[in-house]
């Protein structure tokens, strides 16, 4: 969304109140010319992060994109989907004859598709395969083998584990900046920003990757979490409630300590104290603007900030308290992080800060994300 934009609500509010004939169709002209503008500048963005790693960025304008839009930017994944699929098919060394490691469908190339968007969104239970989403916050009703693309901004309502039967993600894309939780994926790609929870199922030929923790639990021997020729990475830790089993090669990576008891059968590496993601994935840090922020002091206090840092630019300073962004009081440090996210969307956020006794409102305009940059550490006192 660029500058210009943001008076787009102005404009259909003014639109719609105005009687006079000439007056509706300049303001008409007005908004078509800015939507266009919009959709061509976020094209732009969205292959811009794509190609950098920033799917988190990307969901996010999925979500807010208009249906036309958002079917293209889905499509334009695709080259990242075959990246993914040629990891994979190295992880092992060979696909089975005859059977092609293609995640997620071509919508373009469908002749037919469910397409479901919107600020809050019930998929319902009639909805089967060639599913696209994109949404805010999503709720899926039923459970069978589906083929989707899915793009979540906020929340995704307990849709990725049956509450019984054997449902299948095949060959479908979740993108989701929340928590999420997995029971079975076959040639599927899921990333969260956000814990996951694998739920006694299997993952098979697929890419998972959480920016927080995964949690593979295990209920009993008979049912247990198995992992086939996939690639799980974490940027927290990996843990798991029972012993993992699997066939075929497969690696499980992870920012801090992977908890785990792997059966002597199964090809499994376990990588500890992993800094990156595979394939460049990345999840957005406030210290990219130049923010160090901590909880403390009834909000998230800023512990340093770069001269450089669109924040500094826009009147923030050292030691301030944050204790709103735009709509949101963040009670965490990722709570922050994803209203920033959803910022950078709209190349804006409204920050109101407690300064010493005093209450005061920043804006920050916000273009892109910056280079990163290390936030200037506070001087302590001796």
């Amino acid at each position: 969304m660029s500058s210009n934009d943001r008076y787009l609500p102005y404009l259909k509010r003014a639109l719609s109140s105005n009687e006079d004939r000439r007056m509706r169709a300049y303001i008409q002209e007005a908004i078509e010319r800015l939507e266009t503008d919009a959709r061509r500048r976020n094209a732009l963005r969205y292959e811009q992060w794509l190609a950098a790693g920033r799917l988190d960025l990307c969901t996010d304008l999925l979500a807010e994109s208009d249906d036309k839009s958002a079917v293209k930017f889905a499509d334009l994944t695709l080259p990242l989907r075959a990246r993914i699929a040629s990891t994979l098919e190295n992880l092992h060394g060979h696909l089975s004859p005859g059977k092609e490691l293609v995640v997620g469908p071509e919508f373009a190339k469908l002749p037919a598709f469910s397409h479901y968007s919107g600020r809050q969104v019930v998929v319902p239970a009639t909805a089967v395969e060639h599913v696209f989403v994109h949404a805010d916050r999503c709720t899926i009703r039923a459970f069978g083998k589906f083929t989707w693309f899915v793009a979540v901004r906020s929340e995704l309502d307990d849709p990725l584990k049956p509450a019984g039967g054997s449902g299948e993600w095949i060959g479908s894309v979740l993108l989701a900046n929340c928590i999420g939780s997995i029971h079975l994926l076959d040639h599927s790609i899921a990333i969260f920003d956000g814990d996951i929870e694998i739920d006694e199922g299997m993952i098979a030929k697929s890419l998972v990757i959480a920016n927080g923790d995964i949690v593979l639990k295990n209920g009993n021997e008979k049912s247990r979490t198995s992992v086939r020729n996939s690639l799980l990475a974490a940027t927290g830790k990996v843990r798991l409630e029972g012993e993992l089993g699997g066939t075929g090669n497969s690696v499980i990576q992870a920012g801090g300590k992977i908890q785990a008891t792997v059966d002597k059968k199964a090809n499994i590496a376990l990588h500890e104290n992993r800094g990156t993601l595979p394939l460049g994935i990345k999840f957005l840090n406030p210290k990219e603007f130049g923010l160090d922020l901590a909880m403390q002091n009834g909000g998230l206090q800023v512990l340093g900030i770069t001269p450089e840092s669109p924040f500094a630019k826009f009147g923030v300073q050292d030691a301030d308290v944050i204790t709103k962004i735009d709509d949101v009081t963040p009670k965490s440090l990722p709570e922050f992080r994803r209203a920033l996210r959803h910022g950078v969307i709209r190349e804006s956020v409204v920050l109101h800060i407690k300064r010493e006794n005093k209450m005061i409102t920043r804006i920050a305009f916000l273009d892109g994300v910056p280079a990163p940059v290390a936030p200037m550490p506070r001087e302590t006192k001796r």
